[in-house]
């Protein structure tokens, strides 16, 4: 537990205590195994690269820059932002795992 007071935890205030205790719960639960963590911030990464992707090849698409409507692409640029900051802090956690 000391580790814990000393590490950083998200909390969302908008969720339920319950909720809220349960991911406190399985943030100990994975602190204690580098293992668990990288295989998770691995899957994690590669969703992210995949949102990306996709997000990416859509905004390069001139057709659907074409036809949507400006509110439509503003929306799509800002869902890609997110993605990227979060592959980007998902891929600083996992380089800070101490090595395999």
């Amino acid at each position: 537990l000391a580790e814990l007071v000393r590490g950083e935890v998200e909390i969302d205030p908008a969720l339920p205590v319950q909720t809220t205790l349960e991911a406190l719960l399985a943030q100990i639960d994975v602190a204690a195994d580098p293992a668990v963590l990288r295989e998770r911030y691995t899957r994690q990464l590669a969703k992210l690269d995949d949102e990306v992707a996709r997000l990416e090849r859509k905004l390069g698409n001139p057709q659907f820059i074409e036809k949507a409507k400006p509110e439509l692409i503003a929306a799509e640029r800002e869902k890609l932002a997110g993605y990227q900051r979060e592959r980007d802090r998902v891929r600083t956690s996992l380089d800070a795992l101490p090595p395999a």
